[in-house]
């Protein structure tokens, strides 16, 4: 709206091969919006020693398929002697289904005067579930390794940039910048 209010919303679906039949079809959604307030006609020139603001905010979820040939046991050649064939390392699991990854951030942009401080700070949030990981089984099994869901993890953390330009010519810029991020992740499961 006017460029200073941008709603982006995407949807999409995939079917993966190399998951199971019944867990093949994944759908995810994704949602962000930007209010880019400096440029709001009612507070132009209003905002005193702040030249730019941004708030954010976005929502993701996407969905990940498992490595190719995993999920059924396979017969390989066997370059042993004798050749023939014998089943892979890798044994079923047909109850896998996609790995789950949503993500939530929130932030702003601000510069003042005339951009030559500037700040970018954002929170974020981004959950992992049915992560699909190898494990190894047991020999009995007649297989080495299997893919299952078996992770859930958790990520908050912050991150924040702090931007200064002390040299602004007209063909000559200068800027630093730090950054720092602190995060922390649970394994829920």
């Amino acid at each position: 709206y006017n460029e200073w209010l941008i709603f982006n919303l995407t949807g999409r679906n995939d079917w993966s091969s190399t998951l199971p039949v019944e867990n093949r079809s994944y759908f995810y959604p994704s949602a962000g919006m930007t209010l880019n307030f400096s440029d709001i006609p009612a507070l132009k020139g209003k905002l005193g020693p702040l030249s730019f603001g941004k708030l954010r905010a976005s929502f993701a979820r996407v969905g990940n398929p498992a490595p190719p040939y995993k999920i059924r046991a396979r017969l390989v050649t066997q370059t042993s002697t004798g050749g023939g064939f014998s089943y892979d390392f890798f044994g079923d699991n047909p109850a896998l289904k996609p790995e789950n990854v949503e993500s939530f951030e929130v932030g702003t942009e601000l510069a003042f005067f005339n951009d030559r401080v500037s700040l970018d700070f954002a929170w974020y949030s981004k959950s992992i579930k049915d992560q699909i990981v190898t494990q190894r089984l047991s020999y009995g099994t007649g297989f080495i390794f299997g893919l299952l869901n078996g992770g859930d993890l958790n990520t908050k953390g912050i991150e924040i940039q702090l931007g200064l330009m002390p040299v602004k010519l007209p063909n000559f810029r200068w800027k630093i910048n730090a950054n720092f991020t602190k995060y922390k992740t649970s394994v829920n499961n």
